[in-house]
């Protein structure tokens, strides 16, 4: 019997990705409570309504709430760690994570919204893939400019010789380097929205080598906790604050990913309300503006009417006067 569990435990895991989404800073018009489970494709939704855009889906999802429309993020920026679950380590507001969808389709529908937002503004949209290196971060250096040599970090545990560890220490040396630069003033806040989109996939193939409580993989997470808390001040100080910096951790693409068709009755079960203003027309402010500024005139002339109205003094010998007195009406009859 025992063995049925444990066949069923493993086959569910192997089923079904999970892991963890940490929003490490928000603006102040935002913020994060509770420690419901969040679907990932649910996240595209979450980071529009942080740039104030109108989301295209309701949910009963109550871990955002939005106290100011005039202070939204400026720039969404996300690390994502690919093959681990969960880094508890890492401070900010933990949520678990349904790995219902795959992180590019996130980021390719997250990058449509700006764009069809912002069609003719010159966003900042970014996705660098730090496992290849130097030459993933072609768009990034045409940015800010070349990124001073590229140093390995120093130290104890983890081996240069071994491929999987070097590997992530390259990874994690491109990273400070981006994050020097961000800290040079390369970037800053112009009022448009910007994306910041990174990928880190070799923490997993150290956790393999090395298992998860070996010196050298504590010592990897140690190094991969410190870069994200330079990152979250770079950036805090490049947009001033307004800026909502997201660590997405998810196994997903080393387990089997089922795709569920959720029937109508589980979507609007699931679906979250993130109090965000209801999709309208286009033609919806033209009909709006006719209607408000014909009722202002309209007011405005009816209340001049009624003042010349209420000002007017006929006198004894207007025909006013003389229609509407006693005297005179008797002299007709």
């Amino acid at each position: 019997m025992m063995k049925l569990v444990l066949c069923f435990v493993a086959f569910f895991a192997a089923a079904f990705g999970s892991g963890d989404v940490t929003f490490i800073h928000h603006p102040k018009n935002i913020y994060f409570k509770g420690n419901e489970i969040v679907d990932q494709s649910f996240l595209t939704e979450i980071f529009s309504a942080s740039l104030g855009f109108t989301t295209n889906q309701d949910s009963d999802w109550s871990g955002l709430r939005i106290t100011n429309p005039f202070h939204y993020a400026e720039a969404i920026v996300v690390l994502f760690v690919d093959g681990i679950e969960k880094l508890e380590s890492v401070k900010g507001h933990h949520f678990d994570l349904n790995t219902d969808e795959d992180e590019d389709t996130i980021w390719l529908n997250l990058e449509r919204r700006v764009r069809n937002r912002f069609p003719s503004q010159n966003n900042t949209l970014m996705r660098v893939e730090l496992t290849e290196g130097p030459n993933g971060l072609v768009p990034f250096y045409n940015l800010i400019g070349e990124a001073d040599n590229t140093v390995l970090p120093d130290v104890q545990f983890l081996d240069l010789n071994v491929t999987e560890d070097r590997a992530f220490l390259s990874e994690i040396s491109l990273l400070q380097d981006i994050v020097k630069k961000v800290e040079s003033g390369s970037i800053s806040r112009d009022g448009i929205p910007d994306v910041y989109w990174f990928l880190l996939r070799g923490l997993h193939a150290v956790w393999d080598l090395h298992s998860d409580e070996s010196p050298a993989t504590v010592e990897a997470e140690q190094l991969l906790k410190d870069t994200v808390n330079e990152m979250n001040r770079a950036f805090i100080k490049a947009y001033e604050g307004r800026v909502l910096i997201t660590m997405i951790t998810s196994d997903v693409s080393h387990t089997r990913q089922v795709r569920q068709v959720a029937s109508p009755e589980a979507t609007r079960a699931s679906s979250v309300d993130l109090k965000a203003a209801p999709t309208y027309d286009e033609n919806y402010p033209v009909i709006f503006n006719i209607i408000l500024w014909f009722m202002v005139t309209f007011v405005m002339a009816l209340l001049a009417i009624c003042l010349v109205i209420m000002r007017m003094d006929p006198g004894r010998d207007s025909i006013i006067y003389r229609m509407t007195t006693m005297k005179s009406m008797k002299k007709e009859n």
